[in-house]
């Protein structure tokens, strides 16, 4: 979030959850989706000095608001109308949910992600995102085996110096550090679930 110049700070004190809440955190928990609690200041046209989304997740770059007492008066709904707009003035990428969504959240989650991925034109959090959408099973498999022939082809290409395979070479390289930036601790998260189970067959 370095790219807007309002200020976000994470808080170490976790809030007491609302019912709503609650379900939206044991929803991010059952998908393995990390989130936080942080403070956002230095807001331009903010007549509050902060504002706490109920939830920010790190991995998308993306904030989270439950209305949750959206259909109880007119001026509770006033009240997040003018923080949805304090954050869309800010260019805060944030995904706004009501009461009448958490029996759909599976289904209607991903698709906001989406859309305000789309909206606010968030390339690299969009490849991420694309990523861990990813079947878990198809993912890590195919990262696997891809690991697997790029290291291949560095040992036995090793002493060879032609032009085209240096290239190759360095494209490889460059590929397996993207893979280990972006992924290399869920890889060997999965390779030590691997090792655990093949021990226990084994014993």
């Amino acid at each position: 979030m370095e790219r807007f110049k309002w200020i976000l700070q994470k808080e170490d004190e976790i809030k007491p959850f609302t019912e709503g809440e609650e379900i939206i955190a044991r929803f991010l928990d059952d998908l393995d989706i990390k989130w936080e609690l942080i403070t956002i200041t230095n807001l331009q046209s903010d007549n509050s000095a902060y504002r706490k989304p109920d939830f920010y997740l790190p991995k998308f770059d993306m904030c989270i608001e439950f209305f949750g007492r959206w259909n109880t008066s007119e001026k509770e709904k006033e009240r997040y109308r003018e923080k949805k707009r304090i954050y869309e003035l800010n260019n805060i990428p944030c995904i706004y949910l009501y009461p009448e969504n958490l029996g759909i959240l599976a289904q209607l989650f991903f698709m906001r992600i989406e859309d305000e991925m789309e909206a606010r034109k968030m390339k690299m959090e969009m490849i991420k995102y694309q990523y861990f959408n990813l079947k878990d099973e198809f993912r890590d498999s195919f990262l696997y085996f891809y690991l697997a022939g790029a290291f291949l082809f560095l040992w036995f290409t090793r002493n060879l110096d032609s032009s085209l395979v240096i290239a190759f070479r360095s494209l490889n390289i460059a590929i397996v550090g993207l893979i280990f930036r972006y992924a290399g601790w869920e890889l060997i998260g999965t390779l030590k679930e691997f090792i655990k189970v093949f021990k226990s067959r084994k014993g």
